[in-house]
């Protein structure tokens, strides 16, 4: 066979399925999800089984993981990120099933049965029976796994009713109300406005938790530059840079191929708004000198001065209608 990346896979899991006398193998990494046009050149007829669960309960669940956050809030963004990142593949998909792990875990049996005809194979009432799983479902590192092989536990189902507080379902039915929706969950609440958030809405919310809470809470969701074409019901999107900590504040990068790169999409969508009259705000990162400012810092300094407003928090949120809150802390 000619060298390729299934070659590559196969040469990996193929054996693996043979020596256990199976002719069918299966992989599980919720992150290949953002991968599905790759598998899809790689696996054109592969069968790809999606399993979505409430976002409240995921990101609870995440906090007790060590390779997620600790911050629900962070979670609860994660989770709206991928379902909006996944979207448009997933749409247009045929040989995609969708399983939520609440009917999973209410009726197993007539979920298992709804997934082996998906996929083309007979169901087997084992299947039922967790005990039966293999010994090696789990590395012996991978302590948050340690569930699998016991029985599916119908109390995890809307954990979130009982386990979240009051103020953390209100942020996250405005945050999630597009996975709440889409799954036909209950409780989502429609966000009336949304802020695109430069260079990266990531680090903000980390960084940011107390003023993305106090956002949320009125109503107001952060997006990435990326989905600033997705707005809030009322078409209002608003633009606002907001400096990382360290020397590089506008994530320009480190070539000069990046920075050249970066200062120009900060260009262009700082000159967009400026035509559209929808200036971008931004807030002015904190004081360094010069020698760690560097060339390109101060040439993305000078296209904001010019092509979009100063602000400060304060200031910055009292545009928003937002009063900063001291009990919207974690």
């Amino acid at each position: 066979r000619s060298p390729s990346l299934a070659a590559m896979l196969e040469s990996l899991t193929a054996a693996r399925a043979g020596a256990r006398g199976k002719r069918r193998w299966a992989e599980k990494t919720p992150r290949h999800l953002g991968r599905l046009a790759l598998i899809r050149r790689t696996y054109p007829a592969a069968a790809v089984i999606r399993v979505v669960r409430d976002p409240r309960d995921a990101a609870m669940s995440m906090t007790r993981v060590p390779f997620a956050s600790d911050s629900l809030l962070a979670n609860l963004y994660l989770c709206a990120r991928a379902e909006a990142a996944a979207k448009p593949v997933l749409e247009s998909d045929a040989r995609l099933l969708t399983v939520r792990y609440e009917d999973l875990v209410m009726g197993p049996e007539r979920e298992l049965l709804r997934v082996m005809r998906f996929v083309g194979e007979s169901f087997d009432r084992r299947m039922l029976d967790p005990q039966r799983a293999p010994p090696d479902l789990a590395a012996a590192h991978e302590w948050w796994k340690g569930k699998e092989s016991q029985p599916l536990d119908p109390s995890r189902v809307a954990a979130w009713r009982r386990e979240m507080s009051e103020q953390d379902q209100r942020i996250a039915a405005v945050v999630c109300h597009e996975m709440i929706c889409r799954h036909g969950y209950e409780g989502a609440v429609s966000p009336r406005r949304s802020v695109t958030i430069a260079p990266d809405v990531n680090l903000f919310v980390a960084q940011q938790e107390g003023v993305t809470r106090a956002l949320a809470l009125d109503g107001i969701v952060v997006r990435p530059l990326g989905r600033e074409r997705d707005r809030a019901p009322d078409g209002r999107s608003d633009l606002a840079f907001w400096p990382l900590a360290g020397g590089d504040p506008w994530a320009l990068g480190s070539s000069v191929r990046a920075r050249t790169r970066a200062l120009a999409r900060m260009g262009v969508s700082l000159g967009r708004r400026r035509l559209a009259g929808r200036a971008a705000v931004w807030v002015r990162p904190p004081r360094v000198s010069a020698d760690q400012r560097g060339h390109a810092t101060s040439l993305a300094e000078l296209m904001l001065r010019l092509l979009s407003r100063p602000s400060t928090l304060d200031a910055w949120l009292g545009t928003l209608g937002v009063t900063p809150r001291p009990d919207a802390t974690p």
